[in-house]
């Protein structure tokens, strides 16, 4: 009884995509596409609405163990962007120290020497996911886990 039409066989997937690099479009299932937070999802057709709690819990428990995070950012970024994303997507306020103290254990997580441009307060460092070196670690025994 999910659809009125009968029996439905749905399929979903998740991926990472950078919205500012993604342009919405209308199209003949749906109009006026637009990007939500995860606390403002409005009520979707159907069952969908519990197709996508499903793919939020997934990439919550994801985020904890994979390298999830990383395919979220850009190449470049700061240990507060980094932090911001585990909270927004966890639902939860970090401690700042224990998550930095985490993060410097990770050698995969470089310093670039280099910090950020044009801001008008102290410009934060910034750092970058070395993929090879993430291997390696893993591959002698490392769970990543934050």
């Amino acid at each position: 009884n999910r659809h009125p039409f009968g029996r439905v066989i749905t399929v979903s997937y998740y991926s990472f995509v950078r919205y500012s690099e993604v342009a919405l479009k209308n199209t003949d299932l749906s109009e006026n596409g637009d990007w939500f937070s995860f606390a403002n999802i409005p009520e979707l057709s159907f069952d969908h609405s519990q197709i996508v709690k499903t793919a939020i819990l997934r990439l919550k428990s994801d985020i904890r163990y994979k390298t999830t995070a990383f395919e979220l950012l850009e190449e470049k970024f700061t240990l507060p962007q980094l932090q911001n994303l585990y909270e927004v997507i966890l639902g939860i306020a970090l401690d700042k120290r224990n998550f930095r103290r985490k993060l410097s254990m990770m050698k995969f997580i470089e310093d670039t020497k280099e910090v950020q441009k044009s801001l008008m307060y102290r410009p934060a460092k910034l750092y970058r996911f070395n993929r090879e070196l993430f291997v390696d670690w893993k591959m002698n025994g490392n769970v990543f886990s934050l």
